[in-house]
């Protein structure tokens, strides 16, 4: 049950509360690349690295992703 709270609150962190049980041929390209990303900070990785994030996304979408990424690196990382 705590495993599938942390998963909920990844998916939140993501925009994507609610999206819980769907699979990704369900949701949005974008939708997918932000569960990627749940996914990523799920595993507890120290460091993410980031490959054609953006690949197969409309200018806006992307930007929206960018910000998104940045947004959780200030907000999520320890301090330094």
């Amino acid at each position: 049950m705590k495993s599938a709270r942390s998963a909920s609150l990844k998916l939140a962190l993501v925009g994507l509360k609610g999206f819980e049980d769907y699979y990704p041929s369900e949701i949005s390209g974008g939708m997918q690349k932000r569960a990627g990303l749940s996914r990523a900070m799920a595993l507890g990785s120290a460091d993410t690295f980031f490959r054609r994030t953006f690949g197969g996304l409309d200018p806006i979408s992307s930007r929206l992703l960018d910000d998104l990424i940045l947004d959780l690196r200030d907000n999520l990382a320890p301090p330094s």
